[in-house]
């Protein structure tokens, strides 16, 4: 019993000093780790799942923590992610709360994944991971808009 509770704390530190090691997290105090790493499941996924689909409505965000996912918009390749990199924070942060890219894993991938609550939790605790939150929700939103205006004047310009 207690070398099961010995292991069980050691595989813990190792998931937190992990976590900060990770960009997103590099900057938080061991107290904000912990806190972090409570909120969060740990899911391994294979090769080809789908784990966001554009237009449906999001209920999680995503951190990578080993492999690799492939970003997608209307069927075209955006970016292929990997250790580190996350997905998933605009749709929880705006108000339609729609995913605007599909999300396909290349990989057999480890992610964390937090729900709205969680993520919500996450946020707060850490104002660091806010501002990098918020930077990239705006540059890909941005990224976004941009697309979408530049396809609907193509579609102009063919008609």
């Amino acid at each position: 019993m207690r070398t099961t509770r010995m292991s069980a704390t050691r595989m813990r530190t190792t998931r937190i000093r992990n976590l900060g090691r990770l960009d997103l997290f590099s900057g938080c105090n061991d107290r904000q780790l912990r806190g972090i790493d409570s909120l969060c499941t740990e899911v391994a996924v294979a090769p080809g799942r789908v784990l966001c689909t554009e237009g449906d409505i999001g209920r999680e965000f995503f951190v990578l923590t080993d492999g690799g996912v492939n970003v997608s918009r209307d069927g075209d390749p955006l970016a292929d992610l990997g250790r580190g990199d996350w997905f998933g924070e605009i749709a929880l942060a705006s108000r339609r709360r729609r995913r605007i890219a599909s999300v396909v894993a290349t990989r057999a991938s480890r992610i964390l994944v937090f729900d709205l609550r969680e993520y919500r939790a996450m946020v707060g605790q850490c104002p660091l991971v806010e501002r990098a939150l918020t930077m990239s929700s705006v540059l890909r939103s941005a990224s976004h808009r941009t697309a979408s205006h530049m396809a609907a004047r193509h579609d102009v310009a063919l008609l």
